[in-house]
C-alpha cells in the first residue's frame, strides 16, 4: 500500500501543476479538506475507493 499511496500522491501533484490548482481549489472541487488534499500529495493517507473515483473525474 505504501507505493500505491506514494503513486497516488506523484498524481496529485501532477494534477495540481497541469491544471494550475492549489489544495484548497482542489479540495474545493471534489468536495474535500485542504487537510486531506495536503496529506494525499505528501502520501500520509490514501484515499478511500470513492474520493479516487471523484479524484479521477477532474481529470
Amino acid at each position: 500500500m505504501a507505493r500505491a499511496s506514494e503513486n497516488f500522491a506523484e498524481m496529485v501533484r501532477d494534477v495540481l501543476q497541469q491544471l494550475g490548482l492549489s489544495q484548497e481549489k482542489l479540495a474545493h472541487e471534489l468536495g474535500a479538506s485542504f487537510a486531506t488534499i495536503n496529506r494525499w500529495e505528501n502520501a500520509m493517507t490514501f484515499p478511500s475507493k470513492l474520493a479516487r473515483s471523484q479524484f479521477r473525474s477532474v481529470l
